[in-house]
């Protein structure tokens, strides 16, 4: 999957059942933990943005109709 060819050696303790439900599934520990890891980013990436999007919206914004609204205007 990854186009780089420097690899960081890491060590991590899984539970051994789930890591043999793994076993079960691939040979490939490399290629399953880094699919895991990008996924798991990418929603770390999205919390994130949702959050900010969530605090931005919980503000209170003029309104070009004149009222002050939460999160934008009412019509």
């Amino acid at each position: 999957m990854s186009n780089s060819t420097q690899k960081r050696e890491v060590l991590v303790a899984l539970d051994a059942e789930f890591a043999d439900k793994i076993d079960q599934l691939t040979d490939d520990w490399t290629e399953a933990i880094e699919q895991a890891l990008r996924l798991w980013y990418a929603k770390q990436i999205e919390d994130t943005a949702d959050s900010r999007f969530v605090k931005c919206r919980d503000t209170a914004v003029p309104c070009p109709y004149g009222e002050l609204t939460i999160g934008g205007c009412t019509s």
